[in-house]
């Protein structure tokens, strides 16, 4: 009976563990309706997928690779958004971008030294920006366009390179977050962690199998206790950033109908010292996007925190090949 719950325990530990992972090669697998431009999947929401990203804001090079992706996806969806309103020279559409750009221009100035939960706020915040930008500039596009337009746009967009320079910094990270986890479960065991410096993520992964499969009673309720508490604490901290965040909507929406002109689709940003995670006084801003980040400009999705940081995962396309 005892390996049975030692069995659950390391899929929850190989869960935690992989996350990064697994969301990174998903790219832009969240929703089930498709784009017909771009041809990804539609974020259903702002808050999509936040349960999945937020367990990375628990240790700071996790909250730097979701933001890192995060940038990773607007930015694609600006290259994206950029060809097309070129294409159908529309004045709404150009707007638009020059919100998305801001709001790249704010991530690119994060404080990753800033307490993990004004990070993980400051995230939900920026990630339901790029949602509402992204879904903005998708229902402009379908608005003036027809079947025969979206199709020439589609071929433009195939030809263009998918490559960036965020992307080397993503798998950095992803494989410096994978190498924390993996000391981390083994501190959590009251064990000293194997080098592993050259071990890939499946070699971590089979590590820890190995090593679990002998730890004693009290090793297995102390790994267990912890695993409980840190899901319960991500738990917490993600639903206290999303009622901060829904909270700020509901009081700019009440200044917009006093006759101030908030910023479109803003929540006030600050956290409980007045400062947002980029170190600057928050005046109203963003909000966020797809999943890591922010959907795609002509629709589809973004993450990581990605997918094109990530409507669709904010992973931002930001790799992980491991």
């Amino acid at each position: 009976m005892r390996n049975v719950y030692k069995l659950g325990v390391v899929v929850i530990i190989l869960a935690l563990f992989t996350s990064m992972v697994t969301a990174a090669r998903q790219g832009n697998q969240v929703g089930a309706e498709q784009d017909r431009v771009q041809g990804e999947p539609i974020v259903p929401g702002p808050y999509a997928d936040n349960e999945r990203y937020a367990k990375e804001f628990q240790s700071g090079v996790g909250a730097e690779l979701r933001m890192l992706q995060l940038q990773r996806s607007i930015e694609k969806n600006l290259e994206d958004g950029t060809i097309i309103a070129a294409k159908l020279d529309d004045e709404e559409l150009k707007t638009i971008l020059k919100e998305m750009e801001k709001l790249q221009e704010q991530l690119r100035y994060t404080n990753f030294g800033a307490d993990k939960q004004v990070l993980l706020e400051h995230f939900v915040k920026n990630k339901a920006e790029a949602n509402n930008l992204t879904l903005r500039f998708r229902e402009q596009v379908h608005a003036i366009t027809d079947e025969a337009q979206a199709e020439q746009l589609r071929q433009r967009l195939q030809e263009k390179s998918q490559d960036s320079s965020l992307d080397t910094k993503i798998e950095q990270k992803l494989q410096e977050y994978n190498r924390e986890q993996f000391r981390y479960t083994y501190t959590l065991m009251g064990k000293q962690a194997p080098q592993s410096e050259n071990m890939t993520a499946a070699q971590m992964r089979e590590q820890l199998r190995q090593t679990v499969r002998t730890i004693n009673a009290s090793e297995y309720e102390q790994l267990n206790s912890a695993v409980q508490l840190r899901a319960q604490v991500q738990k917490d901290n993600l639903e206290r950033a999303q009622d901060k965040h829904m909270t700020e909507q509901k009081s700019n929406a009440g200044d917009h109908t006093k006759g101030t002109n908030p910023e479109q689709g803003g929540a006030s940003g600050k956290t409980s010292s007045g400062s947002d995670a980029t170190g600057n006084d928050a005046t109203g801003g963003s909000t966020s996007g797809s999943d890591n980040g922010g959907g795609s400009s002509s629709g589809g999705s973004s993450s990581s925190g990605g997918s094109s940081s990530s409507g669709g995962s904010s992973n931002g396309n930001g790799g992980g090949r491991k």
